[in-house]
C-alpha cells in the first residue's frame, strides 16, 4: 500500500473516500471513486478532482486523452465499422441535469457528424447499467435524432 492518501470528498453530498487506509486496496478505492463519480456533471466532478491532481508531483491533462486518434477512427469507418455517440464526459446521465444531458447528447452527436461527414445515429449510456437510466433519459436519445440507444443488461441470479 502506497504512502500517498487521496481523498475524494463532495461536501455537497455529504461524500468522503479515502485512499491510503489500511482496510481498503487500491482497487476498491479506485472502483468506489468512479462509482460515485460516475453520477456527476463533469464540471462537478472535476472540482472534486482538482485537489488531487494539484497535490501530484506532475501536471496532468487529461483533455486530449482518448482510445482512438480521429485518424484511426476515420481509418476504421472507411473500412466498414460504425460509430455512435457516447456523451461527451463519460457521465452516467441519470442525475445529471435536462440541460446537462441535452449538452451531453448534443455535442457528442455533433462532434462526431462534424468529424466523420456523416450522420450519427446510435447513442451507447456511458456504463449502460440499469442505474444509468430511465424513461426520460430513452425519451431525450429518441428526440434528438438517434435511431437507436444501446443498453447493457445484465441478468440476475
Amino acid at each position: 500500500m502506497a504512502d500517498v492518501n487521496f481523498k475524494i470528498q463532495d461536501l455537497q453530498n455529504n461524500f468522503t473516500l479515502e485512499r491510503g487506509s489500511k482496510d481498503r486496496e487500491d482497487s476498491i478505492f479506485l472502483w468506489e471513486a468512479i462509482n460515485y463519480l460516475r453520477f456527476l456533471s463533469s464540471s462537478r466532478r472535476d472540482e472534486i478532482l482538482k485537489p488531487i491532481f494539484s497535490s501530484l508531483s506532475q501536471e496532468i491533462d487529461f483533455s486530449d486523452v482518448r482510445c482512438l486518434s480521429w485518424k484511426e477512427v476515420r481509418t476504421m469507418r472507411q473500412g466498414g465499422m460504425h460509430f455512435g455517440s457516447h456523451g461527451c464526459s463519460h457521465s452516467s446521465l441519470v442525475e445529471l441535469s435536462d440541460i446537462e444531458i441535452r449538452k451531453e447528447l448534443l455535442e457528442s452527436k455533433r462532434v462526431l457528424e462534424k468529424e466523420l461527414s456523416q450522420d450519427c445515429f446510435f447513442f451507447a449510456l456511458p456504463f449502460g447499467s440499469q442505474l444509468d437510466f430511465n424513461p426520460s433519459i430513452i425519451k431525450k436519445v429518441e428526440e434528438i435524432g438517434y435511431l437507436k440507444c444501446l443498453l447493457k443488461f445484465v441478468q440476475q441470479g
